[in-house]
């Protein structure tokens, strides 16, 4: 059973970084102000689709029919919200502004990947 649901997990956050690559709705979840701000501005991407049960091997998937890259990207972001602890893994980079998704235990990350990376520091060997 925990095979199943960090199997799960790992399809949401990856369709959810897929999610704010092509789509700006990422782009307005992570800089709204608050949790109940980019909830509304999901919801409002989200009412131009359909959530659809889709049977996948022994288990049932939530999938979305939408013509609407905005809707499709509004509800990778939903699943990861809703599996998740809320709106906390939706975050800006504070170097590039640009949104990510947080892959961190405790939730820590302040940047994006391109920007999360420590110069290095030259070795002085003895």
């Amino acid at each position: 059973m925990a095979a199943a649901r960090s199997e799960t997990w790992r399809r949401v956050v990856l369709d959810a970084e897929q999610a704010l690559a092509v789509s700006p709705v990422g782009n307005l979840a992570a800089a709204a102000t608050d949790e109940h701000t980019a909830a509304g501005l999901l919801n409002e991407h989200l009412a131009l689709g359909t959530p659809v049960l889709v049977p996948v091997g022994f288990r049932w998937w939530l999938d979305y029919r939408s013509s609407s890259p905005s809707a499709r990207a509004a509800f990778a972001l939903a699943q990861l919200v809703v599996l998740d602890t809320g709106f906390t893994r939706i975050k800006q980079c504070e170097r590039c502004r640009r949104p990510f998704i947080d892959r961190t235990a405790a939730r820590t990350a302040k940047r994006c990947a391109d920007h999360n990376r420590k110069p290095a520091v030259p070795r002085r060997w003895l």
